[in-house]
């Protein structure tokens, strides 16, 4: 029956994905009162209500979902200056002393270098 189905569906939403569950990032699950509806039992400004409140929820997890990229663009900035912090500049040194010169490593740190000899 439908409502069997959309039992199974709503159920179905609260189980993370394995992937979800490996990556550690739990889906985010609507709020009991935005469950999908039959609107057609409703009146118009009972839909244009239950639409509304639709519009916001999803608003304000684009708006979280934004953040949250914004944070993880970030943290992966950050881990990328510490990978040529912690890989390129052991092997250019390692070659400097060696006397190899290593123009295409230079040109990854790039002005990280020059940053960590003025400081």
């Amino acid at each position: 029956t439908a409502a069997t189905n959309a039992a199974a569906r709503g159920a179905s939403r609260e189980i993370p994905s394995p992937a979800d569950a490996a990556a550690g990032s739990p889906r985010r699950l609507a709020p009991s009162n935005s469950t999908p509806t039959d609107l057609s039992n409703q009146t118009l400004p009972q839909q244009m209500t239950s639409l509304q409140t639709q519009i916001q929820t999803l608003l304000q997890s684009a708006e979280t979902n934004l953040i949250e990229a914004q944070t993880l663009k970030l943290r992966a900035g950050e881990a990328t200056v510490q990978a040529k912090m912690h890989g390129a500049w052991p092997v250019e040194n390692v070659a400097a002393r060696r006397g190899v010169a290593l123009s295409s490593i230079k040109g990854l740190v790039g002005d990280l270098s020059n940053n960590n000899n003025a400081g």
